[in-house]
């Protein structure tokens, strides 16, 4: 990267970086020039990348550059906020969106549509994907009987 990223409109990009960073085209000039500078480090390593990494990066890089700002920096904040858990909340975390992409299609919109709980603070949370049973059916609970217990 020749001159500073701040110092680089859209059309001083070079043809590869534009192919490259084409998702980012329509934001390029209004991206902070951090941004910039990182979406122009990523072009310069995009051609070392294994195909399977290429691809990863520009599935990635479409529904980024279709969010809004406040989007961005949303998600900007709940990544800091996952890097900063003790490793086994982040390993649970994995577990259960793994388990979510596990879900058939209909099940993830159903639960996709949802409305968010709140926890005693009142923040939002969405639960995990409902638990499975060893044989992946899924776990079924039944609430506590109420009233004293039969035979009383």
């Amino acid at each position: 990267m020749s001159a500073p990223a701040a110092a680089q409109p859209w059309s001083r990009l070079s043809p590869q970086e534009q192919r490259i960073l084409s998702p980012l085209q329509h934001d390029w000039d209004r991206l902070e020039p951090q941004r910039r500078e990182k979406w122009r480090g990523l072009a310069q390593r995009y051609p070392r990348m294994s195909p399977p990494e290429q691809e990863r990066l520009q599935q990635q890089m479409r529904p980024w550059a279709e969010l809004t700002p406040d989007q961005r920096r949303a998600a900007r904040e709940q990544y800091r906020s996952f890097q900063n858990l003790p490793p086994e909340k982040r390993e649970e975390f994995r577990r259960r969106w793994e388990e979510y992409q596990r879900l058939p299609p209909e099940a993830r919109r159903e639960y996709a549509n949802r409305p968010p709980l709140r926890d005693g603070g009142g923040r939002m949370y969405y639960p995990g994907p409902p638990p499975r049973n060893p044989d992946g059916s899924p776990r079924v609970y039944y609430p506590a009987p109420s009233g004293p217990p039969p035979g009383r």
